[in-house]
Formats: C-alpha cells, structure tokens, sequence
C-alpha cells in the first residue's frame, strides 16, 4: 500500500504541473470575472505557494498530503481536507451500496447456473447476465431518469442525506443510484460465480460429501461455496476498486454530491489543490477496499493463513 500511495502522491502533483496555463488566471477567467492586474496575479501565486520552485513544491505537497494538509482551494479559499471529508461518506456509501447489491444479486444467480448446468434456468439467467454486462451505467442512468420523469414526474434531488445525519434517507436516495451502477458488475459477476462453482463441483471432495448422505443444501453451502470464493473475492475487490471510478460518471447523472463530483467540478474550474484531494481520497478508498480483499483470503480460507504462519 505505501509504495502504491508514494507513486500516486508523485504523479498527482506532476500531473497538473504539466496541464499548460496559469491556475489563478483560469479560476479567474470565466464569463463576468473581473481582470486580474499583474500584482493581483502574483499575490494570489504566492499565497497558494505557486511561485516556489517546482522541487519545494512537490516536497511540501508530499509532506503536507502524508499529515492530511491539502491545503485550500484556489477556487473558494475553503480547507480541502474539510471539503473532501464531507463528500467521503456519500461516495462510500454508494460504493458499498452498489457493491452490496451486487453481491447479493450475482451470488445466488451463478450458484443457480452452476447448479442447473446447461438447463433452461442456466440459460434464462446467462442471458440476464449479458444484458447486464452490455448496458454501461451512464447509459442505463439516464434511461431511468427520462422514464421516472416521463411515468412519474420524478426527478434526482438536490440535496442528499449522509450516512450520519439521517441513514435510512440515505439509503433511500442512494439506493435507485446503487442499484444502476450495479447493473454491469452483476453481468460479470455471475459469469465468474458460475465459473468457479463449476470447477469445485468436480472436485472429490464434493462427491465423498454426496455419497456420505449430506443433503445438497449442505453440500453447496458448506462445501462448494466457501471453496469457491476465493475467485470470486478476487473479483468483488477489483470490482469494487472499478466501482470508485464508475461512481464518478453516476454522481454527475444523478447530481450526487459526492467525491466524483468534488473532482469533476475542481477539473473543470482548474482548481488544483481541490482535484489533487479528491482524487487522492479516492485512490486511498480502492487501497483500503484491495487491503480488506486481502484481509478476507484469510478469514474465508485457512490455507492462506496456514501458508503466512509457515512462512513467519
């Protein structure tokens, strides 16, 4: 994690070192800004540290990001810290929403092709899965905006809940959101579930287990499906990193105030420092998720732990 956090502090910085144009003129060039005098231009330079050298720059944004200074934003002059903390627990949760749904869709559908190899419920649900797989989020998005406003007069609202201000009410907005960026990881998912459940069904183990008697209810749930995971977690984890990406496009569709938008605003208006910690946080949010991954190879198979115990 640390050498992946060192790289990504690293091209953050240097990759808005290189976009061509001033940031203070940019933030002050838009329709009806007033212009900027030269001294005015270098006041606002010095004050956002912009007219040091480009080594003293890097080393102080490294060492500030590492104690979680992000400094101010260019744009509005507010903490970005402050800012992007805000927009963290919406982001969060429709990621975990998202994943959740997913998991709890695509699980039982692979085990159910698995289960029902080459027969009509195997193809019914492969063929979902496609559909699923086929349709991008952003598309599926605004479809169903257009058609909740056309049937229902129904709109995305404008301000939303967080997950500790009122939680039912987030998960009543966030759900229909969730739900849609979900689509296309169910569509991958059961193809993969369906996949490695295959392979543990012809194992021996699963046939010793059939001709002791054990009920298939058993045999699935006891057996196959706790050796059939691990892909699957393998998955889930890149899945969800995905799933942080992904977010960004469903939060400008549904007007989501969440990180993606935090970053696509702080894009557009070239505030620099803003972007940076924004998009920092949510680099830090797909180490945390692929950590957790790795934490879970250990809880759901013992050979993984047996195997770090002999080599420590």
């Amino acid at each position: 994690m640390f050498p992946a956090l060192f790289i990504m502090l690293t091209l953050l910085f240097f990759a808005f070192q290189v976009i061509p144009g001033d940031p203070v003129r940019a933030i002050f060039s838009g329709e009806g800004a007033t212009t900027l005098t030269q001294e005015q231009v270098d006041y606002f330079r010095n004050l956002f540290g912009l007219d040091k050298p480009l080594h003293i720059r890097y080393f102080k944004w490294f060492w500030d990001a590492l104690r979680l200074d992000l400094g101010l934003s260019i744009q509005t002059g507010a903490e970005v810290t402050k800012e992007v903390s805000t927009r963290l627990p919406v982001t969060s949760t429709l990621v975990i929403m998202a994943l959740l749904i997913t998991i709890v869709i695509a699980i039982p559908f692979g085990i159910l092709c698995a289960f029902y190899q080459d027969k009509w419920p195997d193809y019914v649900l492969r063929i979902v899965a496609l559909f699923a797989l086929s349709m991008p989020s952003f598309w599926v998005g605004v479809l169903v905006i257009l058609m909740f406003l056309y049937l229902w007069r129904w709109f995305p609202p404008l301000d939303y809940a967080t997950i500790f201000t009122d939680p039912w009410m987030t998960m009543k907005q966030l759900f229909l959101p969730a739900f849609i960026l979900g689509v296309r990881p169910v569509g991958v998912a059961v193809r993969v579930v369906r996949s490695s459940m295959l392979e543990v069904f012809r194992e021996d183990f699963l046939r010793t287990a059939r001709a002791k008697g054990v009920i298939e209810r058993l045999v699935i749930s006891r057996h196959a499906l706790p050796n059939g995971l691990i892909p699957v977690i393998t998955f889930f984890g890149l899945e969800a990193i995905i799933l942080v990406g992904a977010a960004v496009l469903i939060e400008q569709i549904f007007a989501i105030p969440g990180l993606g938008t935090l970053v696509v605003d702080a894009v557009k208006a070239r505030d620099m420092y803003m972007a940076q910690g924004g998009m920092l946080f949510l680099f830090i949010l797909s180490l945390v998720v692929n950590f957790i991954v790795d934490v879970l190879y250990g809880v759901i198979d013992p050979r993984v732990r047996h195997e770090y115990a002999r080599g420590k």
